[in-house]
């Protein structure tokens, strides 16, 4: 991310780079994101959950008056523990060029997910 709050950079025991240190209230934001006129319809994340429940919001703009483009609940699969997970979910569609926002929220003080990547489709 170009700037942030409350997150690091770092790695996973195996040397993968991820965002983490994510908590309730922590935000990311990734500058100058081109769509160009091709209309993004789907966003994916992938990380490690680290909690049993945690929300993702993506943000275009900025978060005080920006828009809401898409909403990720993401649920640790117990089984997979530890393991990388991907989430894809339908987006508003956009096209241009954004500043996209990274909004966490949990219902835990506990750290909610190690990210490793975003992407838009």
């Amino acid at each position: 991310p170009a700037n942030w709050y409350g997150t690091t950079e770092g790695r996973t025991d195996k040397g993968v780079k991820v965002l983490e240190n994510i908590h309730d209230g922590d935000w990311a934001m990734y500058a100058g994101v081109e769509f160009r006129n091709k209309a993004c319809k789907n966003v994916q994340i992938k990380g490690i959950p680290l909690t049993k429940d945690a929300v993702i919001e993506v943000w275009a703009d900025s978060l005080d008056n920006g828009y809401k483009i898409a909403t990720f609940n993401v649920k640790s699969a117990l089984k997979n523990a530890g393991q990388f997970e991907t989430y894809v979910v339908k987006s508003k569609e956009i096209t241009g060029r954004h500043d996209i926002y990274l909004k966490f929220k949990g219902n835990s003080t506990n750290e909610l997910i190690k990210l490793q990547s975003l992407k838009f489709d």
